[in-house]
């Protein structure tokens, strides 16, 4: 795997050199591209072509021989994973499909856009719900192309827009296609979806010979998605000078910095607040989406809408998402933005003059709009209200039981560290983390180590401006490791709206550090190889019985043994293996379907008599775990259960045992 500051300095390069010779840029990522599906390919091929010549010396030979059905066995699911991996379909878009007759006005300037750019049409025109608008291309051959363009409206962004604003938008996505950004981008996009599928595919199979295919692209990926992420930036560049000859500069700029400007305004303002109305509302609003576009429609908050654009306009580049951030996009088309108040105020006020709510009725959109919102009111509500009734009775009892501490303070009670951290957590639930601000300071005054009150009084503090939070939040990363990921976005986003980019990266790479380490942790718990090292499981008579007789319902279980791998990372959570040996019939040999069925019915019903947080995972030990068997037999009090079986069945099995070792 590349570290972080590697593949940030591999980038830099990219995009200098991507910037100087564009051309033979996009000709090294097709190139890159190319590599990675004759590679896949050829491992694809090499293994169909084993198979069906063992098959044909078997069948030449007129012998059968076992170390041959076992490499077809290993070889033949391999080229079908890498094959499947290679043939990537992509989910139709969804939403309301409207036809070119149902709107001749938007068609007609989609038509104009497309002659004025020598840029293929648009196959289809979808409304849905998102605040955004994009061109996709969906293939219809798999990875050798060929596909319809869709045109992607999301109805927010209409309701935001004026007609030369959503003119300068589409000329933005129609400056990817007339750059056939679409068909290249959808081919690489495709490709790194196959690398994905294809780790997906190994890591849940745990194939033999995987191995063959995970370190070419543990060592691939990284550099094809660094070629592939400076492309994409630059086609937005791109697509952005296209836009410039249809609206000019100025309109554009307005066009972005508004978007952007709407788009905080849902996340900070408009969602925020139909949330709250969970702590006076048990059920969720029913129209929240013609909310949403009366919002969209109307002005800005000067005092919020100037602090977004500071934001903005400070934001440093990130590396996961190839959009490039607004002040990059606007110094790319030569628009100046003074970052001074009285600069970003005029700005502001120029974006709040321009509130022109035609544009849906304009392009003959208004039914077909009311129809969708309709739909999506309906989908919204009834997607929430289950976890919306929850939260309305949570904070109920919340509330009740703020009032019961507070009626035992009135009472001069004195309450106990766990009863105020749990007031922390009430009032935090009702009113806001910074509202429990001194709930968490009683809670330091009687134990200063306590990793929750830290967090929750360094939280306060820093919306409170105070930089005192820092050191309580470095203290709960100290006392409990879970806390650093979000103490350090805290700590950084706090750092970096007061200018202090070096003292905030700090708290960047050490988020960056720890997500690789969880990561790390995850995928060793993904898998079971044949050099993993196990131990006895440690648990308590009491635990290993209650978990005895919850094996003991299951009759298909002959055998289990249960141990404890030997864990590189996050050695402290423990990660158990239990291992499960069918019971058949003499007469009955290992049957992969009912295995699998098995191991579905323990995952999803075996109640396990310990902390729901510890890891464990459930094998068959056949087939590719057979050899576990053996080495779980040599750790002390492994074996857990063994059902009451007949002597012939025990010598049988012992005799299968031997026939398969």
């Amino acid at each position: 795997m590349m570290k972080h500051e590697r593949y940030v300095a591999l980038i830099a390069r990219l995009e200098e050199y991507a910037d100087n010779h564009p051309g033979c840029y996009r000709v090294r990522v097709a190139g890159l591209a190319l590599i990675g599906y004759f590679y896949i390919l050829t491992i694809a091929i090499g293994a169909l072509s084993l198979v069906i010549l063992l098959t044909i010396s078997m069948i030449a030979s007129g012998k059968l021989s076992w170390l041959a059905i076992k490499l077809c066995a290993i070889a033949l699911p391999l080229a079908l994973i890498a094959l499947r991996s290679i043939w990537i379909s992509l989910p139709t878009p969804q939403g309301r499909n409207l036809e070119p007759r149902e709107v001749p006005l938007l068609s007609g300037l989609l038509e104009e856009l497309a002659a004025k750019f020598e840029s293929p049409t648009v196959d289809h025109i979808v409304l849905t719900e998102d605040f955004n608008a994009a061109i996709v291309q969906i293939p219809r051959f798999g990875f050798l192309g060929g596909g319809h363009n869709y045109l992607l409206l999301g109805l927010p962004l209409l309701h935001a827009l004026t007609p030369t604003e959503f003119r300068a938008v589409l000329a933005h996505e129609f400056g990817h296609l007339s750059k056939a950004h679409g068909r290249f981008s959808a081919w690489i996009y495709r490709f790194r979806q196959t690398c994905h599928q294809l780790l997906v595919d190994l890591n849940q199979e745990k194939r033999h010979g995987a191995f063959i295919f995970n370190r070419f692209i543990e060592w691939y990926a990284p550099y094809f998605d660094a070629y592939s992420f400076v492309l994409a930036r630059n086609q937005e560049y791109e697509a952005d000078r296209c836009a410039t000859e249809v609206v000019g500069k100025e309109m554009l700029a307005s066009t972005l910095i508004k978007v952007e400007l709407k788009h905080r305004m849902l996340e900070e303002e408009f969602f925020p607040e139909i949330y709250e109305r969970v702590c006076e509302q048990p059920e969720p609003p029913a129209a929240t989406y013609d909310e949403m576009y009366a919002r969209l429609g109307g002005v800005l908050n000067t005092i919020n809408a100037e602090h977004w654009l500071a934001e903005a306009i400070m934001k440093k580049s990130e590396f996961e998402d190839t959009h490039p951030t607004l002040i990059e996009r606007l110094k790319a088309v030569g628009y100046e933005v003074s970052p001074n108040s009285g600069g970003l105020n005029h700005i502001i006020n120029s974006v709040n003059s321009i509130c022109d709510k035609t544009l849906v009725a304009n392009l003959n959109l208004i039914e077909f709009a009311e129809q969708h919102t309709k739909t999506l009111n309906q989908i919204w509500k009834e997607g929430l209200t289950q976890s919306w009734r929850e939260r309305y009775m949570k904070i109920r009892q919340a509330r009740e039981k703020i009032r019961e501490f507070k009626e035992r303070t009135r009472q001069s009670q004195i309450l106990s560290i766990e009863e105020l951290w749990k007031m922390v957590e009430f009032v935090t639930e009702v009113d806001g983390i910074e509202a429990a601000l001194p709930y968490a300071r009683k809670i330091l005054e009687k134990n200063p180590d306590h990793a929750g009150a830290n967090f929750a009084c360094g939280q306060a503090l820093l919306l409170h401006e105070d930089e005192a939070g820092i050191s309580h939040l470095d203290r709960a990363m100290e006392l409990d490791p879970q806390s650093i990921i979000p103490s350090c976005e805290a700590v950084f986003t706090y750092l970096m709206e007061h200018g202090l980019e070096a003292e905030a990266d700090a708290y960047r790479k050490r988020a960056a550090e720890h997500k690789e380490h969880i990561e790390r942790a995850r995928q060793e718990r993904l898998t079971i190889h044949p050099y993993d090292w196990f131990e006895g499981h440690n648990l308590s008579p009491s635990e290993i019985n209650a978990l005895r007789q919850e094996l003991a319902t299951y009759s298909q279980i002959k055998a289990a043994y249960l141990v404890r791998k030997v864990m590189k990372y996050s050695p402290d959570h423990p990660f158990y293996v239990l291992g499960i040996v069918p019971k058949y019939r003499w007469y009955q040999r290992s049957n992969v379907k009912t295995e699998r069925t098995l191991i579905n019915s323990l995952v999803s019903d075996l109640k396990m008599p310990w902390d729901s947080k510890i890891s464990i995972s459930i094998i068959m030990l056949t087939k590719d775990f057979k050899y576990l068997r053996w080495e779980f037999r040599k750790i002390m009090r492994s074996k857990i259960y063994e059902s009451g079986i007949s002597r012939f069945e025990l010598i049988w099995s012992r005799f299968v045992d031997f026939l398969d070792s």
